[in-house]
């Protein structure tokens, strides 16, 4: 008997991306987020019955017309929203995909509990990319709407499986645009043995239109942009690269 395909829920999928891993990748936006980080430039990804529901099935045959742009770095990463809020669905497709050869990939905030699906999923990726957005629990609190040591809990499950994880932590102006805050987060990371890569990204206003088509609260209106020549400095500082999972 033919086991039943997976259904999904997707705000968006971008067949051609190189900005969300290594290579050329195709990049699946899962629908829905429990958390509420005020520098989101994707508001619409976060409610879950705004998405379009998609079968495993259907989103791997889709997919896997692209194989042939991945290489031998590239494939599939699949984002959101919060992704893992949809592990199910996406360990199916992982396994649909690892059967032709296509490498996976995730991009979380980590800020979740560990299930049996997600567990099975972690060990089948080629690596993980998860952000640590802020130096402390209080600024998670406020910023996220989420808990560090929840992030750092789910950091050491993805040490103790040996799984590599690349970092990403978005600047902002005024809140973590400092080298107190990044030193914090670099103490952070150098207590992980396999993160791999920390990535410093600049803050953008791009999608903040979104906020006022959806008529969402928005926190960084009234931020000033960010000091590029400073942020650069943070980057040259902190930024590092130790070894690349092919």
């Amino acid at each position: 008997m033919k086991k039943c395909s997976v259904i999904g829920r997707i705000h968006s999928i971008d067949t051609y991306s190189t900005l969300d891993g290594y290579g050329i990748r195709s990049v699946v936006f899962m629908q829905g987020c429990h958390l509420r980080c005020i520098v989101c430039h994707n508001p619409d990804t976060w409610q879950y019955a705004d998405g379009t529901d998609m079968s495993s099935d259907d989103l791997v045959t889709k997919i896997s017309r692209y194989k042939a742009y991945y290489g031998a770095e590239g494939g599939v990463t699949f984002s959101g929203g919060e992704p893992l809020l949809q592990s199910k669905f996406i360990l199916d497709c992982v396994t649909k995909l690892a059967k032709l050869g296509v490498k996976c990939a995730i991009e979380t905030s980590g800020n979740v509990d560990i299930t049996a699906d997600i567990s099975s999923l972690l060990k089948m990726l080629d690596f993980v990319i998860c952000d640590i957005k802020y130096a402390t629990n209080s600024e998670y609190q406020d910023y996220v709407g989420g808990m560090l040591g929840k992030t750092l809990s789910f950091l050491k499950v993805l040490e103790d499986n040996n799984i590599p994880t690349w970092i990403r932590t978005v600047v902002v102006p005024s809140i973590n645009d400092n080298d107190t805050s990044m030193s914090h987060i670099s103490k952070i990371i150098n207590d992980y043995s396999n993160i791999f890569r920390w990535e410093l990204l600049p803050f953008s206003k791009l999608g903040f239109h979104k906020y006022d088509e959806l008529g969402i609260e928005n926190r960084c209106k009234s931020l000033p942009d960010l000091d590029m020549t400073a942020f650069n400095k943070l980057k040259e500082k902190y930024e590092f690269e130790k070894r690349k999972k092919l």
